[in-house]
């Protein structure tokens, strides 16, 4: 299990108050220096490059709300089911961070607004290119 760091805001992807609830929001929090299990995701791989990032508190992944594929569309925690919004593909980018494109809606991982602000819920939004965004993440 690794945390993911968002580049632009130095915040981790966090399952809202440790929620272990289906539809809970992942929003960004400030990351845990140990770690915190609520903040610990794995990616596990199904087909064509595409995997699950399942959180280790709740054993739930992240999804796509509704398997919306509208930008902006909010991004919750899901029981796995095996729909293709909760499939993402990781795309390393150049700088070694991950993006993560949804298989379902096209669109990627965004933390929205492009803030620094905590308890923001990410959303998906179309891929931008370059790196060091609100759509790239380092782990550790």
């Amino acid at each position: 299990y690794h945390q993911l760091v968002v580049q632009n805001s130095k915040l981790c992807v966090d399952v809202n108050n440790n929620g272990t609830a289906n539809n809970t929001v992942i929003d960004q929090w400030s990351c845990k220096s140990s770690g915190q299990a609520n903040q610990e995701f794995q990616f596990n791989p199904v087909s064509g490059g595409y995997g699950e990032l399942q959180n280790q508190n709740s054993g739930k992944d992240i999804v796509v709300q509704s398997a919306s594929t509208t930008k902006g569309a909010a991004i919750i925690q899901y029981t796995q089911n095996g729909t293709t919004n909760g499939l993402w593909l990781p795309i390393q980018q150049p700088d070694g961070t991950w993006r993560f494109q949804n298989e379902n809606s096209g669109l990627c991982l965004n933390q929205t607004g492009a803030v620094t602000t905590e308890g923001v819920q990410f959303d998906q939004r179309p891929c931008k290119s370059g790196t060091g965004s609100n759509q790239d993440f380092a782990t550790q």
